[in-house]
Protein backbone atom coordinates (compact mmCIF):
# COMPACT_ATOMS: atom_id res chain seq x y z
CA UNK A 1 0.00 0.00 0.00
CA UNK A 2 1.22 3.50 -0.74
CA UNK A 3 -0.04 6.71 0.77
CA UNK A 4 -0.29 9.43 -1.88
CA UNK A 5 1.49 12.31 -0.17
CA UNK A 6 -0.64 15.37 0.49
CA UNK A 7 -3.90 13.74 -0.60
CA UNK A 8 -4.74 11.27 2.14
CA UNK A 9 -5.44 8.71 -0.59
CA UNK A 10 -4.03 5.19 -0.38
CA UNK A 11 -3.33 2.91 -3.31
CA UNK A 12 -2.44 -0.76 -3.62
CA UNK A 13 -0.59 -1.67 -6.81
CA UNK A 14 -1.67 1.69 -8.22
CA UNK A 15 -5.38 1.11 -7.59
CA UNK A 16 -7.48 2.98 -4.99
CA UNK A 17 -7.99 1.05 -1.77
CA UNK A 18 -11.79 1.12 -2.18
CA UNK A 19 -11.52 -0.98 -5.36
CA UNK A 20 -10.31 -3.90 -3.25
CA UNK A 21 -13.18 -3.59 -0.76
CA UNK A 22 -16.16 -2.16 -2.67
CA UNK A 23 -18.86 -3.46 -0.31
CA UNK A 24 -17.07 -2.64 2.94
CA UNK A 25 -18.54 -5.84 4.42
CA UNK A 26 -15.41 -6.22 6.57
CA UNK A 27 -13.48 -3.89 8.83
CA UNK A 28 -10.16 -2.78 7.38
CA UNK A 29 -6.87 -2.60 9.29
CA UNK A 30 -4.42 -0.13 7.74
CA UNK A 31 -0.87 0.03 9.03
CA UNK A 32 2.21 2.25 9.04
CA UNK A 33 5.69 0.76 9.54
CA UNK A 34 9.07 2.35 10.17
CA UNK A 35 11.56 -0.36 11.11
CA UNK A 36 14.52 2.03 11.21
CA UNK A 37 13.32 4.44 13.91
CA UNK A 38 10.38 5.87 15.81
CA UNK A 39 9.18 8.96 13.91
CA UNK A 40 8.26 12.20 15.65
CA UNK A 41 4.81 12.31 17.27
CA UNK A 42 3.39 14.68 14.64
CA UNK A 43 4.54 12.35 11.85
CA UNK A 44 2.77 9.43 13.51
CA UNK A 45 -0.40 11.45 14.06
CA UNK A 46 -0.42 12.53 10.40
CA UNK A 47 0.01 8.90 9.32
CA UNK A 48 -2.88 7.77 11.53
CA UNK A 49 -5.07 10.60 10.26
CA UNK A 50 -4.27 9.68 6.65
CA UNK A 51 -5.04 6.00 7.25
CA UNK A 52 -8.44 6.84 8.77
CA UNK A 53 -9.27 9.35 6.00
CA UNK A 54 -8.32 6.71 3.43
CA UNK A 55 -11.02 4.42 4.80
CA UNK A 56 -9.23 2.38 7.43
CA UNK A 57 -11.32 1.28 10.39
CA UNK A 58 -8.32 0.43 12.54
CA UNK A 59 -4.99 2.27 12.27
CA UNK A 60 -1.92 0.25 13.33
CA UNK A 61 1.58 1.71 13.86
CA UNK A 62 4.79 -0.33 14.15
CA UNK A 63 8.10 1.43 14.78
CA UNK A 64 11.63 0.61 15.94
CA UNK A 65 12.49 1.91 19.39
CA UNK A 66 15.94 3.47 19.49
CA UNK A 67 16.32 4.27 23.23
CA UNK A 68 15.93 1.89 26.17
Amino acid sequence: MRLVTGTGACTVNGRPLDEYFPTRAHRMIVSFHDFAKTPETQTLLRAIDAMVRAGGDIAKVACMPTDP
